[in-house]
């Protein structure tokens, strides 16, 4: 059933970028990314990293504690699972949306994450 999720992690930039979701390089490092529990994903042009610890339920309005979302455990998960990415652009992010659709995440563009910033 969908609901409306409230996603909180980190992004950066990928130093070497994968294949789009088009590619069978994408499918395999996004289900290893999934089967070995690391809360990282890739956004659909494989181009950034992301991690994505999430809540469900209404989060339309209130306050939340986050888990902890530092820079330094983003890095090294990334590093345990061989990826480099652009330490110094790494930008905490908090995101709200309804997960009947693809979320934010995974739709950002590298353009709109290097402009952002």
């Amino acid at each position: 059933m969908s609901s409306q999720v409230l996603s909180y992690g980190c992004f950066a930039k990928l130093i070497t970028p994968i294949g789009d979701y088009k590619t069978e390089e994408y499918e395999i490092l996004t289900e290893h990314l999934y089967d070995n529990g690391s809360h990282l994903h890739i956004n659909y042009e494989g181009t950034l990293i992301y991690s994505d610890n999430s809540e469900h339920g209404d989060f339309y309005c209130g306050l939340y504690f986050l888990e902890d979302i530092s820079k330094e455990n983003f890095i090294q998960k990334c590093k345990d699972n061989n990826f480099k990415v652009v330490e110094n652009r790494i930008k905490p992010y908090v995101c709200s949306w309804y997960n009947g659709a693809d979320s934010d995440m995974s739709m950002m563009k590298l353009e709109d994450f290097i402009n952002d910033q």
